[in-house]
């Protein structure tokens, strides 16, 4: 089942995601406004000896990795855009419902996140995975990010400061 994570929840999540050592894996681009947040929230996290993996342009740009280090638990977060959603939390998505989802555009990849899920477990057969979408305004082409994305952003950076 989606689930909507309010703003002031989303540090009982983040704690959950460093207690249960998931890898936080962060989907975007940089060239599309909005679309960088995730990218830049690993950005920031890296500097509190956090475990990353940075997916410019697609998960798909990141599988090698993830197979190689023989990851179990992934924590992968991207931009969306949600219909009828405020900038006010998160969306936690199980592998299952990134294969029909209504209502919510995953990111602007090349190949469908879906796709890379399933080639991740069929190849890692012990893998847990949470999907975590990130709402966004803007993913047209454009450097800056939504001021109020930005603060989301801030938002969630500072749950795995505390942590």
């Amino acid at each position: 089942m989606v689930e909507i994570v309010k703003r002031k929840d989303i540090c009982k999540l983040i704690d959950n995601i460093i207690k249960n050592s998931y890898t936080i894996v962060c989907i975007g681009t940089y060239l599309r406004s909005d679309d960088r947040v995730a990218l830049e929230l690993c950005k920031i996290i890296n500097r509190y000896n956090i475990t990353t993996i940075s997916c410019e342009h697609g998960l798909e740009n990141c599988v090698h990795e993830i197979i190689e280090k023989k990851l179990t638990k992934l924590a992968i977060f991207d931009a969306a855009i949600i219909e009828g959603a405020e900038l006010n939390g998160i969306v936690i998505l199980s592998v299952d419902e990134l294969e029909d989802i209504h209502g919510i555009s995953i990111s602007s990849h090349y190949i469908p996140i879906n796709i890379v899920v399933r080639y991740l477990k069929d190849n890692l057969s012990n893998i847990e995975i949470i999907f975590i979408a990130i709402p966004v305004k803007n993913l047209e082409i454009g450097l800056e990010m939504s001021p109020e994305v930005k603060s989301l952003l801030e938002d969630i950076a500072k749950c795995f400061t505390y942590s």
